[in-house]
């Protein structure tokens, strides 16, 4: 008929070519197509899950519409995101494209769902070894090193606190002594290529064998070239006996609290005569401890400031941060892993007792502590701990010397302020009767002249107040 127009259907052809078009096939209209996310949160990846492809090849001499589909989204894929990963796929007949692409989750049929976003986290990066676990890692703050995650000892509210050696990964080992009273103190050991360096010696002759053994147990069966003592109480280098072929180090104060140290086990016996608290405790070590065939070894190598040194390929860092727990408290970091050794600086599960002073340098040093950011700190007693369990033993000294200041200004004797100190948040650590040496620090940093240290003295009270279970031990 003239002047109409007749309308032709486009061959089925032209429709699969139509259909391939992102805004014409309604699979991958913008509101369909998943897109790019604008942060992924770091660990995460973004995945698309695909339904189960069917069964079959396809059988045309061309790629399928389908598969023509996948290929035409793996040039368009900045809409789906850098993280999703695969090969191009005939979706519905199962057979592989001929290039790399990014995986898209195609519906099989019209009929069927969407693809499905989900985050799932990633594991996390295989642990590095060789020379790649000591090299730096550079990003845009600095150089930060790469640190190797070593056995999960810090189990949330029950940290380890098991007797004997703890591998903490890396090649570093913590010896804990619970229950991590008085005299019993824990050791570490950092190990590599049959070398070792050893982190205090433990208090008695029965405890230094033990470890000793431990040592000798390990594979390799390394050998203890080097000994650190970290400060001047017997129950951290009363053990050197069994390490003095060693190189024993130590700050040049701590060398002279040891040399004239005057608890030694020597005069055990006569300090155990008498009917106060103080000789009573002197029994109790009698009964606990073993001391036969004891003698003196003092360090033969001092350090001042800082002191690096080298075990195997591994690197050990000493710094000097007393006068705190002690007039000369040595730390041990071993950066590579993570790891802290800390003397008597740190107490765990316990109240911790600082001799030397100031107190004030003693919330510094824990603030030092923190700054490393250490995976696990080893103690000098209790359980390990990671960088959180260094706030309370902080928040507790500045509390101490917080009340103390102000019962100084009000007058009270240190006594008198032992008593008036709240101490309700602390209830659960043993050995609360050692804030009285706390306190009488504080006193003693405000008038040195009026408050002289009178150790004798002091134990008598703090021993004295003491009820804890600790007493037990020994009964037969």
């Amino acid at each position: 008929m003239a002047g109409r127009t007749r309308r032709v259907r486009p061959h089925r052809s032209r429709l699969r070519d139509r259909a391939v078009h992102p805004t014409a096939d309604p699979r991958l209209r913008p509101h369909r197509l998943p897109r790019r996310p604008a942060r992924l949160d770091r660990g995460e990846v973004l995945r698309v899950h695909r339904p189960r492809r069917h069964a079959g090849e396809c059988r045309t001499a061309e790629p399928c519409s389908r598969h023509r589909l996948a290929l035409l989204v793996h040039r368009h894929r900045h809409l789906v995101g850098p993280d999703v990963l695969g090969e191009p796929r005939c979706h519905r007949h199962g057979h592989a494209g001929d290039r790399p692409h990014r995986r898209v989750g195609l519906p099989a049929g019209p009929d069927e769902a969407p693809p499905r976003l989900d985050r799932r986290p990633l594991p996390g990066p295989a642990p590095l070894a060789g020379p790649a676990a000591r090299r730096p890692l550079r990003h845009a703050g600095g150089t930060r090193r790469v640190r190797r995650r070593g056995p999960d000892l810090l189990r949330g509210s029950t940290p380890v606190s098991d007797r004997g050696l703890q591998d903490l990964g890396d090649g570093c080992h913590a010896w804990l002594e619970p229950p991590g009273c008085w005299g019993f103190a824990n050791s570490g050991l950092v190990v590599d290529g049959g070398q070792a360096l050893l982190v205090d010696t433990q208090n008695d002759m029965r405890m230094a064998q033990d470890l000793r053994a431990a040592i000798d147990g390990l594979v390799g069966r390394p050998v203890v070239d080097q000994v650190v003592n970290t400060h001047g109480d017997g129950d951290h280098w009363n053990g050197n006996v069994l390490f003095s072929d060693a190189t024993i180090i130590a700050s040049e104060p701590t060398l002279a609290d040891i040399r004239g140290h005057w608890l030694d086990p020597s005069k055990i016996d006569d300090y155990a005569i008498g009917d106060n608290a103080f000789a009573e405790f002197m029994r109790w070590r009698q009964c606990v401890f073993d001391y036969t065939g004891w003698r003196p070894v003092h360090p033969n190598q001092t350090y001042a400031g800082e002191l690096a040194l080298s075990v195997g390929h591994r690197e050990v860092e000493l710094s000097e941060l007393g006068p705190a727990h002690t007039s000369g408290d040595t730390i041990a970091w071993v950066p590579h892993a993570g790891v802290l050794f800390s003397g008597d600086l740190l107490f765990t599960a316990s109240t911790p007792i600082m001799w030397a002073g100031p107190l004030s340098n003693c919330l510094d040093v824990c603030d030092r502590i923190l700054a490393l950011e250490p995976r696990v700190i080893v103690p000098g007693h209790g359980p390990l701990i990671d960088a959180a369990g260094v706030r309370p033993v902080r928040e507790y000294l500045a509390h101490v010397q917080g009340f103390a200041v102000e019962s100084y200004h009000a007058g009270r004797s240190p006594a008198e302020a032992y008593q008036a100190i709240d101490l309700a948040r602390y209830a659960d650590w043993p050995h609360l009767s050692r804030t009285y040496q706390n306190i009488r620090l504080v006193y003693r940093e405000l008038d040195p002249e009026r408050f002289t240290a009178d150790v004798r003295e002091t134990l008598d009270l703090v021993y004295g107040d003491d009820h804890g279970s600790w007493r037990a031990i020994g009964d037969a």
